[in-house]
């Protein structure tokens, strides 16, 4: 089940109904999600009150695939927020380290070299490993929506993040 991406915040009338659910969810599968994903949620750093450390509109700047293929496989996605035209915050860049990746879903996109990637939404979400692999731990599912509906889906079993002003 998707929550609040796109096809559903753009279409409500009021989104506080929305988060309200996606928030209940969380707190249903709090006990089935990974400490370090909780840690992440409860931070002022990713949902803060004037939105200003959080990922959206922050841009692709890189991501790497290190030790693909094995069980030590991790993804990092580097963001970069910069100045912005109608409200004043901080540029800073957001390394995010998933550890631990069991499946991501990159979709094919064009015009790579001219077309930047922009932060738009996203959820996480409770993944059952056991009925597809047979493991019994704790994990989750991040999608990430980008400006133009292109959603990127990572399934890992820890999330680090860290924050540095530019």
């Amino acid at each position: 089940m998707v929550y609040k991406l796109s096809d559903q915040l753009d279409h409500v009338g009021n989104s506080k109904y929305v988060f309200e659910a996606y928030d209940e969810y969380l707190k249903t599968n709090k006990n089935k999600l990974p400490e370090s994903l909780l840690v992440l949620l409860a931070s002022d750093w990713w949902y803060g009150g004037s939105g200003s450390t959080a990922p959206y509109y922050c841009e692709l700047d890189n991501f790497e695939i290190i030790d693909f293929g094995k069980e030590s496989a991790h993804l990092i996605l580097t963001l970069i927020k910069k100045d912005h035209r109608d409200y004043e915050e901080t540029p800073f860049r957001l390394r995010l380290i998933y550890q631990g990746i069991l499946e991501f879903n990159i979709p094919y996109q064009k015009n790579l070299s001219i077309n930047p990637f922009m932060w738009r939404y996203d959820e996480f979400l409770f993944f059952d490993p056991w009925s597809s692999y047979g493991n019994n731990e704790r994990m989750f599912t991040h999608n990430i929506e980008w400006v133009g509906k292109n959603v990127w889906s990572i399934t890992a079993k820890q999330i680090v993040a860290t924050w540095e002003d530019l």
